[in-house]
C-alpha cells in the first residue's frame, strides 16, 4: 500500500486507492483535507473526500470546521486517534455532543483521524469514518496512521505546492514554528 501511495500519478488513482483501503478497514467514508475554508477549490490545498454531503455542507457553510471536535483533536495529538477517545483529549461541551449526534445521523458512528502537520503550512488530516463494526476501530489505528500520512503526502503532490501561509486568518488552522 505504501508503495502504491508513493507512486500515485493521478487524482483518480488516489481516489481508487483510498476507496479500496477505506472499505477494506470496514469504513464507509474517508476525507483527506487541509483544515481551511474549502467552499471553493484553492490551488495547493488538499480536498479529497467521499463523505456525507450534509456533513460537508454543515462544516463548510457555517465555518464549523473551526470548532469541529475532530479537527480540534488534531491540534492536541501527534498520531492517529479514535473518535470515541476524543473526550479524554479535549474538553467536550454541548456543541461537541451535538456535532457527534449530527454525524451519527449521517452514518459517522466512529472514526479514526490522522493529523497531518508540516511546519509553516495549514494543518490537515486523513479521516476514515462510519464503521460497520465500531468496536473494532482501535485495531486499525496503526494502518490508518500509515495510510493517512502517505495518502496525504500523495495528495499534496497531486494538488500542487501549498500556498505560503500568510498568518493567522480566521479561516485556517495551522502550526507555525517558533524560534
Amino acid at each position: 500500500m505504501v508503495t502504491a501511495l508513493r507512486s500515485v500519478a493521478a487524482r483518480e488513482e488516489l481516489v481508487t486507492l483510498m476507496e479500496a483501503v477505506t472499505r477494506e478497514m470496514g469504513f464507509r467514508f474517508y476525507a483527506l483535507a487541509h483544515h481551511d475554508d474549502l467552499r471553493a477549490p484553492k490551488a495547493g490545498l488538499v480536498d479529497l473526500r467521499d463523505y456525507p454531503p450534509a456533513i460537508v455542507d454543515s462544516l463548510l457553510a457555517g465555518h464549523r470546521y473551526r470548532r469541529d471536535p475532530v479537527i480540534r483533536g488534531c491540534v492536541f495529538t501527534d498520531s492517529a486517534f479514535v473518535w470515541s477517545d476524543l473526550p479524554s483529549m479535549i474538553k467536550f461541551d454541548r456543541q461537541d455532543r451535538a456535532s457527534f449526534e449530527r454525524g451519527v445521523r449521517e452514518g459517522l458512528n466512529e472514526g479514526i483521524t490522522v493529523p497531518y502537520v508540516r511546519l509553516g503550512e495549514r494543518l490537515g488530516s486523513c479521516t476514515f469514518a462510519g464503521m460497520h463494526r465500531p468496536e473494532r476501530a482501535h485495531i486499525f489505528l496503526g494502518a490508518a496512521q500509515m495510510i493517512g500520512v502517505f495518502g496525504f503526502q500523495a495528495a499534496r503532490r497531486l494538488f500542487g505546492p501549498t500556498p505560503p501561509f500568510s498568518g493567522a486568518g480566521p479561516d485556517s488552522i495551522h502550526v507555525r514554528a517558533t524560534v
